[in-house]
């Protein structure tokens, strides 16, 4: 059985404001915003979807395929450098010529509120890796579409639909690119979706379905509620 991981590879960049934002913001002036937050703090530490899906997967002694894109910047080379330290297969993995590798920048203030800015760069380039060439029988793999290039999200979903791969679905925080439509095709067909406890609620908004109506397209529903844990749901016992 192979283990596939789409989605985003990335560098995040963490910082710590000591105090909260809105000691700096101005209620009736936040037209006009102009403001500078010194941070305390801050790390560069390795990121992306299918990067930490792929790491701690690894941390089982699982190999996952990873299937994303990396820009040939500085960063891509550091990335690339660190899956194949890791021993992962790489055959999904396309390096994007001019593309800078996507980046996101993570602001949290004293009460844990936070400011999040995000590059896609190379990660809205397919990466090209075609299910098709998975070695047979295709029930007998397993993968999972995380937030990466709306695309290609779109575009394995169907596959692996198309060819009996079984999937799990986890759009996270690419929920509100997709139409309600989009979202319904998307998890058709799917073994698993995952999503947290307001993602949950955002697909059902976005979707017009229900709980129960989910289980038309998904066979199981994870929902994950933070330090209260998860929720496992299954046909006729949702709520």
């Amino acid at each position: 059985m192979t283990l596939i991981c789409s989605g985003s590879l990335a560098f995040d960049r963490l910082m710590a404001h000591s105090c909260p934002f809105t000691d700096n913001l101005i209620a009736d002036k936040l037209d006009l915003l102009n403001v500078c937050f010194v941070v305390e703090k801050a790390q560069r530490v390795f990121g992306g979807t299918a990067g930490n899906i792929a790491y701690n997967l690894g941390l089982l002694n699982e190999k996952p395929l990873v299937v994303a894109s990396l820009g040939d910047d500085s960063d891509g080379r550091e990335y690339l450098d660190r899956l194949t330290a890791q021993g992962l297969p790489l055959a999904g993995l396309k390096v994007q010529p001019g593309y800078q590798t996507a980046g996101c920048t993570i602001i949290t203030d004293k009460n844990n509120n936070q400011l999040t800015f995000f590059h896609p760069g190379a990660m809205n380039r397919p990466s090209g890796f075609n299910p098709a060439e998975l070695a047979p029988p295709y029930d007998q793999h397993l993968a999972i579409v995380s937030p990466g290039g709306p695309e290609e999200m779109k575009s394995l979903c169907a596959e692996y639909r198309k060819l009996g791969v079984r999937f799990i679905l986890d759009p996270g925080q690419q929920i509100p690119v997709f139409s309600g439509e989009e979202l319904r095709e998307m998890l058709e067909g799917s073994f698993i979706f995952c999503c947290n406890e307001y993602e949950f609620e955002l697909v059902k908004k976005i979707t017009g379905l229900g709980t129960e109506d989910l289980f038309r397209h998904t066979q199981v529903i994870i929902v994950t509620r933070g330090e209260e844990g998860s929720d496992l749901l299954v046909p006729g016992r949702g709520s």
